[in-house]
C-alpha cells in the first residue's frame, strides 16, 4: 500500500462513505449554517461559532468534505474566523480552527497555503488534540515526499512514529512507518540506514503471527544489501524470505491466496538471481524475472509488470539481444504514466539510448537524447519552483527577525526608562526628608511612591517576560534558517543525483558540505544563549569530524589533531572561517591523502596580536605540486578561500614541509573595528 493510500485510512476526518457530490439543498442544516455565516458579520465572535458548527456537521456528514461544492467558500469563512481566533480567541480556539482551515486548503487543492499552514502549526505544536496532530502530520508528510524534501518527510514520519506510541496505537501503524521511513532512504540510496528501519519492522512482524509480512520484510532487508554491494548478506535475507513462504503454506499465518504467495516467491527469486550477474549467469537471471513477469501480470500488479520489464531489457541489452530488450521496454512504456512517473519514464529511455547507439542508429539516439534532456530539465524546474518557495519563506523569516530586533531595542529603552524614573524618585525622596516637609504630607507621597513602584516592577517583570518570549523566538529562527539550509542541500543532493555529468555531482556535493558548515552555526546558536557568538574550538571540531566523515575513505587511518583554543568567534566572522576550514580540509583529504593510507592532519588557529587571528593547516601527505602557483589561479576552492580571506582582512599562503603541506589564513575576530 502505497502512503498516500495509507494516509487515508480511517480516522481521517470527513472520510467518505458516500460517493455521489450532494447538492446543498439535501442537508437543511448546511443550507441554515451558510445562510447565517453569510449573514454574520466577518472576523467576529459568532462568524467563529458558526464556522465551528459547520465543521463539526462536516466530520459526522456521510460524504467526504471534498465532495461539497461550496468548499471555496467554506474556505473564506474560516479564513475569517482564524483571523478572530488569532486575535481575541484561546490557543485551542486558534488550534481548532487552524485545523478545519488546513483540511480545506487540502481537499481545494491550494498546497502552497496547506504547506505555510499545516508548517506553522508543526513549528508552534498548535494543535487542539494529539488526534488533530497525527491528521494534519498524515497530510503534510507525503507532500514533502512528493516535492522532493524527502529528509523533511522522515523527520514528520518519526516524529509521528513517536506519537504512535505514546498512545499505545497498534503495531501495525509503527510497521508501516519504518517501512515508509527505509524507503524514502532507499530514494535516497542511503541503503544503511534504510536497511535499520526495515529491520525494525522485521522485529515488530516476527513477534506475530504474519509470516507473509515476515517474508516481505526479509525480502526488503535482501535488498538494502544487494544494493549496498553486499551480496553474501542479500542471498541470506532472500534465501530466508523463500524459506518461510515454501514452508508457510497458503491461507495460514497470515498467507494470502496460493497466486500472491508464489509470485512473492517468483520476485524474490528474481532479486536473487539478479546477484549472480557478475559471474555471467544472465539466462539464469532471465528465466527467474520472466517468471516474476508473469505472475504480476496474473496479479495486474502494474509497478511490478514495468520493474520485471526494465530488469528484462537490460538483461536482453546486455546480452545484445537487442531486439527482445526493445519489445520489453515497449510493454513497459505502455503501462508508465508520464503524468507522475518521471523516474521510470527516464530508466525506460535510458536502456533504450543504450540499445540504439549500440545498434548503431545514431539519429534516434540523439532525438531521444534530446527527449531525455527535456525530461530531466523539467524535473529541476519544479525542483526550482520549489526552491523558490522556501526562499520566499526564508524572507519572511528575515523579515519577522528584523521586527524581533526592533521590539528588542524598544524593550531595551523602555528598561533605560524605567531606571531613569526610578533614579528620579529616589532623588526626589531624598529632598523630601532635607526639606522636613509635614509628616502627613510625606506619608501621603511616600504612598503614592509605594502605588509608583510596585506599578513598575509589574511591568519590568512583563518586559522581562516579553524578552524571554523573543529570545526563544530567535532560538526558533536560527532552527528554522538550519532546516532550511538542509532543505537547500538536500536539492542539491537531488540535482547531483539526477545529473550523470561526475563534475556536477562534485560541485553539487562540495555545495552541501558548504551550506553544512554555515547550517552549523545556526545550530549552535540556538543552542546557547549568547546569540552573537560560537565557541571557535567546539565549531572547529564539529565542522571538522563532518569533513572527515564525508572524504575519508574506509581503509584510511587519518589523526585529526586540533590545537585551537576554546575563544568566542563573532558569528559574522564564524561563517567565513568556517568555509575557509571546510576547503583547506576538504582539499588536504582530496590530495594531501590521495593513495595514502595513513597520515596526520593538524588544525590550529594562533593569536598573532589583540584582534589579528591565523588559522593553520597542515598535513604530512604528498606536499604540493611544483606549479602549485599555476594550479591555484585555476583552482575554485582556492579562489574562493583568497576572496574570503580579503573578506577577514586577511590573506593566504602556502609551503610545502618535509613531508606534506600548510596552507595559512590570517583574520580579524572583529570586523565592525576594522570597518
Amino acid at each position: 500500500m502505497s502512503y498516500h493510500l495509507y494516509a487515508l485510512i480511517p480516522g481521517v476526518l470527513f472520510i467518505l462513505l458516500l460517493s455521489a457530490p450532494p447538492a446543498l439543498a439535501q442537508y437543511p442544516e448546511l443550507v441554515r449554517l451558510e445562510k447565517l455565516l453569510r449573514e454574520s458579520a466577518p472576523q467576529s465572535e459568532e462568524c467563529y461559532n458558526l464556522t465551528m458548527e459547520l465543521s463539526e456537521f462536516l466530520a459526522i456528514s456521510p460524504v467526504p468534505l471534498e465532495e461539497y461544492e461550496r468548499l471555496p467558500d467554506f474556505v473564506t469563512f474560516a479564513e475569517e474566523s482564524l483571523a478572530w481566533a488569532t486575535e481575541n480567541g484561546s490557543p485551542t480556539q486558534r488550534a481548532r480552527m487552524q485545523r478545519f482551515l488546513v483540511d480545506c486548503y487540502f481537499y481545494t487543492g491550494q498546497n502552497t497555503n496547506f504547506l505555510k499552514l499545516a508548517g506553522e502549526m508543526v513549528a508552534a505544536n498548535s494543535f487542539a488534540n494529539q488526534e488533530d496532530k497525527i491528521q494534519v502530520y498524515r497530510h503534510l508528510a507525503p507532500i514533502y515526499l512528493d516535492i522532493g524534501y524527502i529528509e523533511k518527510f522522515i523527520e514528520l514520519t518519526e516524529e509521528l512514529s513517536r506519537i504512535r506510541r505514546d498512545l499505545d496505537e497498534p503495531q501495525a501503524y509503527l510497521v508501516n512507518e519504518h517501512s515508509h521511513i527505509a524507503q524514502a532512504y532507499f530514494r535516497l540510496k542511503d541503503y544503511k540506514r534504510a536497511r535499520l528501519h526495515y529491520q525494525e519492522a522485521l522485529k515488530v512482524v516476527e513477534n506475530g503471527a504474519n509470516l507473509l509480512a515476515v517474508a516481505s520484510m526479509s525480502n526488503n532487508v535482501g535488498r538494502t544489501y544487494a544494493k549496498a554491494g553486499r551480496p553474501d548478506s542479500a542471498a541470506v535475507y532472500f534465501g530466508r524470505a523463500i524459506d518461510i513462504l515454501q514452508a508457510g503454506g497458503t491461507h495460514e499465518s497470515g498467507f494470502g491466496s496460493t497466486a500472491y504467495t508464489q509470485h512473492l516467491i517468483n520476485r524474490i527469486e528474481a532479486n536473487l538471481a539478479m546477484l549472480d550477474l557478475d559471474a555471467g549467469h544472465y539466462d539464469t537471471a532471465i528465466r527467474a524475472v520472466e517468471k516474476e513477469l508473469a505472475s504480476g501480470k496474473d496479479l495486474t500488479e502494474r509497478e511490478t509488470v514495468i520493474e520485471a520489464c526494465h530488469k528484462l531489457g537490460s538483461l536482453h541489452y546486455q546480452k545484445m539481444n537487442y531486439e527482445r530488450a526493445l519489445r520489453y521496454l515497449d510493454q513497459a512504456a505502455r503501462e508508465i504514466r508520464p503524468q507522475n512517473e518521471n523516474r521510470w519514464l527516464l530508466e525506460n529511455w535510458e536502456v533504450r539510448y543504450k540499445i540504439l547507439l549500440a545498434s548503431g542508429q545514431q539519429a534516434a539516439g540523439e532525438q531521444l537524447n534530446k527527449k531525455m534532456t527535456a525530461l530531466r530539465d523539467s524535473i529541476s524546474s519544479a525542483a526550482r519552483d520549489n526552491s523558490a518557495m522556501v526562499a520566499s519563506i526564508a524572507y519572511e523569516t528575515e523579515k519577522k527577525e528584523k521586527a524581533l530586533q526592533e521590539q528588542r531595542n524598544l524593550l531595551v529603552r523602555q528598561d533605560h526608562e524605567i531606571t531613569r524614573r526610578k533614579q528620579q524618585q529616589q532623588t526626589f525622596l531624598v529632598g523630601l526628608a532635607g526639606m522636613g516637609i509635614l509628616l502627613m504630607v510625606t506619608y501621603s507621597f511616600l504612598q503614592k511612591v509605594r502605588k509608583q513602584k510596585t506599578k513598575i516592577e509589574q511591568q519590568k517583570q512583563q518586559l522581562d517576560k516579553s524578552l524571554r518570549e523573543k529570545e526563544t523566538l530567535l532560538k526558533e529562527i536560527h532552527h528554522r534558517v538550519k532546516n532550511n539550509l538542509q532543505v537547500v542541500s538536500s536539492i542539491l543532493a537531488r540535482q547531483g543525483q539526477n545529473s550523470e555529468d561526475i563534475r556536477v555531482k562534485k560541485y553539487m556535493e562540495e555545495g552541501q558540505n558548504r551550506i553544512k558548515s554555515m547550517a552549523m552555526i545556526h545550530q549552535q546558536l540556538y543552542q546557547t544563549q549568547d546569540f552573537e557568538h560560537i565557541n571557535l574550538a567546539q565549531y572547529t571540531r564539529l565542522l571538522l569530524v563532518n569533513i572527515s566523515d564525508y572524504y575519508k575513505l574506509e581503509e584510511q587511518d587519518i589523526d585529526i589533531n586540533i590545537q585551537v583554543a576554546e575563544l568566542p568567534l563573532e558569528v559574522d566572522v564564524a561563517i567565513p572561517y568556517g568555509l575557509i576550514l571546510n576547503e583547506l580540509v576538504s582539499n588536504s583529504y582530496k590530495y594531501g591523502f590521495a593513495g595514502r593510507d595513513h597520515g596526520t592532519l593538524t588544525v590550529a588557529v594562533n593569536q598573532v596580536s589583540e584582534n589579528l587571528f591565523r588559522l593553520s593547516v597542515s598535513d604530512d601527505g604528498n606536499g604540493l605540486p611544483e606549479d602549485m602557483e599555476r594550479r591555484s589561479e585555476k583552482s575554485l576552492g582556492l579562489n574562493l578561500v583568497k576572496g574570503i580571506a580579503w573578506q577577514l582582512r586577511g590573506k593566504l599562503s602556502y609551503y610545502s614541509n618535509q613531508p606534506g603541506s600548510t596552507f595559512e589564513v590570517t583574520f580579524v575576530n572583529d570586523l565592525k573595528q576594522v570597518a
